[in-house]
């Protein structure tokens, strides 16, 4: 039909930025329609001080810039402390305090329930730390992937109220779907704890990570191990609806479980040779 339509990917000093791409829409040479994100880039200014780490075995003192970095989606303050010499991050000191908060949800596949949800400035999140074996928690954290194809944009699903229902939360008829994929999360990790005393999936307290709404009409759901995050579609909205009930889930988390154990047989193996 003659139609041409131009991308353009954002770059900053030779890096691609990420989600940003702007496109020319035209017709016999005109330009008819222009659509896309341009990202302002932002870098905080550091401090140099020397400062005592707090991650892994970093403490000691070292020379190192001090940052403090904030984030819009979801809000939250840290100060960063990074080592000058390497790069490597030796400390950070949450600014914006976040803790569990019993809530109710109204899930898509089994009624009401009782689950953990999370306090924070913005109000409340998918996000909390669970117990699994004595004295270890794994955290859940629950995203909407907004019908992107990757994660990378992902954001927070977030309610003024710790009743997660039709009439308390406004995107209850959009995201529902996301409430079983948070509860079930839950009941899956209790599972692996009381059955089998299981720090979550990898035995070491691996963080769960969920994103729904995955894609535009997916019929699947899905374990990426090289991210360590679980994806659930829509469905197309036919035939087949979210795919966050229970056997599903349980069933991409424990993929999670099977390729932890292939590396720690893989490395029983090479230890052995």
């Amino acid at each position: 039909m003659g139609l041409t339509v131009k991308r353009y990917q954002q770059y900053y000093k030779g890096i691609e930025v990420d989600n940003a791409e702007y496109l020319l829409h035209g017709k016999d040479g005109r330009i008819e329609a222009m659509n896309g994100d341009y990202q302002d880039i932002y870098y905080p200014k550091g401090e140099l001080i020397i400062a005592k780490g707090n991650i892994g075995k970093n403490n000691i003192f070292r020379l190192s810039w001090k940052f403090i970095i904030v984030s819009l989606q979801p809000h939250n303050e840290q100060k960063v402390f990074v080592d000058a010499i390497n790069g490597e991050i030796i400390r950070d000191i949450p600014l914006v305090w976040s803790f569990n908060t019993t809530g109710q949800a109204e899930t898509l596949y089994s009624g009401i329930q009782k689950f953990t949800c999370d306090s924070y400035s913005g109000g409340y999140r998918l996000f909390e730390s669970r117990n699994t074996t004595p004295g270890n928690t794994a955290i859940i954290h629950t995203k909407n992937c907004q019908n992107a194809w990757n994660t990378n944009g992902a954001i927070e699903f977030s309610n003024t109220s710790p009743t997660w229902a039709a009439g308390s939360w406004a995107a209850f008829s959009q995201s529902r779907a996301a409430l079983d994929a948070h509860w079930r999360a839950e009941k899956v990790l209790d599972y692996w704890h009381t059955v089998h005393n299981r720090n979550s999936l990898d035995n070491a307290g691996l963080m769960i990570k969920n994103f729904v709404h995955y894609g535009i009409g997916w019929n699947n759901a899905g374990w990426w191990d090289n991210n360590k995050e679980i994806t659930y579609g829509d469905g197309d909205g036919t035939t087949r609806n979210p795919f966050t009930a229970l056997d599903m889930v349980a069933h991409e988390m424990g993929h999670g479980i099977f390729f932890s154990l292939q590396v720690l047989l893989l490395g029983i193996l090479n230890q052995q040779r």
